[in-house]
C-alpha cells in the first residue's frame, strides 16, 4: 500500500512539473473572461485539443498547445494521463496560469472511473493554479482527488476511446495540501493522445 502511495504522490509531482513547464510556455496576453482561449467550448464541452471545467465561478479552458495525453502500459495496467494549462498576463503584470490533470490507472477505454477516498477507486483528478506577481513572488495550489486524499469524491467517463484520441468528462470535490477543498464542474476533455506499449 506505501508503495501504491508513492506511485500517485509520484505522478501528481510529475502533473505538477509538467503544468508548470506548460505554463511557463504560453501566455494569452489578450486574456478571456472564461479564464482560457476564445472558441474553446462546443455544446458545452471542450473542443478539439482542449481541457475545460467550472472552477470559482470561471470556466477555464486549456490551450490546445500545453494540453496532451498519453497512454502507457499494456492490458488492465494501462495508465491514461490528460493534462492541459493556459496562462494570462494582467494589467498589473501578474501571470497567473491554471490547468487540469486526469489519471485513470486501469483504463480500459470507455466507460465511468472513481475518483474518492478509499478503495475501489482508480483515478487521480486535479486542478491546479500558479500566479506571479512582479517583485512579489510566486504561489502555487493544488486541488487533488483520488483514493489517497480523504474527503474528495468524483467521476471520470470515457464517451470515445481510441489509440489516437480520447474524449470524456468530469467534476470532482479535491483537496489542497492545506485542507481546503474545491469543487470542479462541468470538466470535459477532447484530446488527442500517443499510445505508448
Amino acid at each position: 500500500m506505501n508503495r501504491m502511495k508513492k506511485i500517485k504522490q509520484i505522478g501528481k509531482i510529475g502533473i505538477l512539473a509538467l503544468f508548470i513547464t506548460f505554463a511557463s510556455c504560453s501566455s494569452d496576453s489578450a486574456g478571456n473572461p472564461t479564464g482560457g482561449p476564445s472558441g474553446g467550448i462546443i455544446g458545452g464541452l471542450a473542443a478539439e485539443g482542449t481541457i475545460k471545467g467550472d472552477a470559482d465561478g470561471t470556466t477555464i479552458i486549456t490551450d490546445k498547445i500545453n494540453t496532451t495525453g498519453t497512454i502507457m502500459g499494456v492490458g488492465t495496467f494501462r495508465k491514461l494521463q490528460v493534462i492541459g494549462s493556459y496562462s494570462s498576463t494582467g494589467e498589473d503584470g501578474a501571470i497567473m496560469a491554471e490547468g487540469f490533470g486526469v489519471t485513470v490507472f486501469g483504463y480500459i477505454g470507455v466507460g465511468t472511473y472513481n475518483v474518492n477516498a478509499g478503495e475501489g477507486s482508480n483515478a487521480i483528478l486535479s486542478f491546479n493554479r500558479i500566479i506571479t506577481k512582479p517583485g512579489i513572488g510566486t504561489s502555487s495550489d493544488i486541488w487533488s482527488a483520488g483514493k489517497i486524499y480523504a474527503g474528495t469524491t468524483g467521476t471520470v467517463t470515457i464517451t470515445q476511446a481510441s489509440s489516437t484520441k480520447v474524449v470524456g468528462t468530469f467534476s470532482f470535490k479535491g483537496v489542497s495540501n492545506n485542507g481546503v477543498f474545491k469543487e470542479i464542474a462541468n470538466g470535459s476533455f477532447n484530446v488527442p493522445v500517443t499510445e505508448y506499449n
